[in-house]
């Protein structure tokens, strides 16, 4: 079990290394900030001392090696924008994004399991049809027009919800439903799928003969086993997914998350605190995946060999 968890560790840690350096380079596909920041009427010599400030006037291989210097010590540089440390900004605006995953996951696992369940065990029925329509339908539908839909109809037609900004429980709702989209299409769709498979076990024949009731046949006995497959998913795909992809829920509803932040400093070209975000998400997202990893290790002695 060590020389499996050192395996996965040494592969985040290559991945994390590998993310952090295509991120520094794209970053800098973006422009000169220096451009954008001084003005149209600025001189070059007042260009020249920004450049040398920020760090911007060396080689770009000097810069990387500058930034896997500091990155090996925990930092990730000073926002060129703001001036304030770049992770700083980035764990001031977390709690945010950790309310629409919260929220998300809540709403999704609502809605997706007990459809899939009901839609598994009426094979056939309109409940069914739904079901497979509104999978298909929201695998397909990007988030965004899903969010743009959603506050023309609650926020701006029926007045039910804000269309954007944070404050209270309901500014939550509309960003975690959107994020949250193609989550309960997928849950849905794999929820029925194993509980189908399950259904047509022998050991729920068995129980159905024993003339146990349909409901203590479906929830007790098929229900457990069928959500094996749809809790690695829900780990893995959902879970890392609202917590790294609320960047379109973020932007559509003005939200004040990380998300938000990616966009707004690759508006204004501030490396940094780019860097500083993407990389917080992606090693959210590599964390995630290594102890889903570790949990499978622990329980099966043959992913180890």
């Amino acid at each position: 079990m060590l020389r499996f968890t050192l395996s996965r560790l040494l592969q985040a840690a290559v991945t994390l290394w590998m993310v952090a350096t295509i991120v520094f380079f794209l970053a800098r596909l973006t422009g000169d900030p220096v451009a954008l920041l001084a003005g149209e009427n600025a001189t070059a010599e007042y260009e020249a001392e920004m450049r040398r400030r920020f760090g911007l006037d060396l080689p770009l291989w000097q810069q990387y090696l500058v930034f896997l210097k500091q990155l090996s010590m925990g930092d990730l540089g000073t926002s060129i924008v703001s001036g304030e440390p770049a992770m700083m900004q980035v764990l001031e605006r977390w709690p945010a994004t950790l309310e629409i995953a919260v929220a998300g996951v809540i709403i999704t696992l609502s809605l997706a399991l007990p459809i899939g369940v009901y839609a598994a065990a009426n094979r056939g029925s309109w409940l069914d049809t739904f079901a497979r329509a509104f999978a298909v339908l929201g695998q397909a539908v990007p988030a965004f027009w899903v969010g743009l839909i959603f506050i023309l109809v609650f926020a701006v037609h029926l007045g039910w919800l804000p269309a954007g900004g944070r404050g209270t429980i309901w500014h939550v709702i509309l960003p975690a439903i959107t994020t949250g989209w193609f989550a309960v299409a997928g849950i849905m769709r794999l929820t029925r799928s194993s509980m189908l498979e399950v259904l047509a076990s022998e050991y729920v024949k068995l129980a159905r003969a024993k003339g146990l009731p349909a409901r203590t046949v479906i929830w007790k006995h098929a229900f457990r086993n069928a959500t094996i497959p749809v809790i690695t998913f829900t780990a893995l795909v959902v879970l890392a997914q609202f917590l790294t992809g609320s960047i379109v829920a973020e932007t559509v509803f003005s939200y004040p998350g990380v998300g938000s932040l990616v966009i707004d400093a690759l508006r204004k070209r501030d490396f940094p605190q780019l860097q500083a975000a993407v990389f917080f998400l992606s090693m959210l997202y590599v964390f995630v995946n290594l102890g889903i990893d570790l949990v499978y290790g622990f329980l099966d002695p043959r992913i180890r060999s």
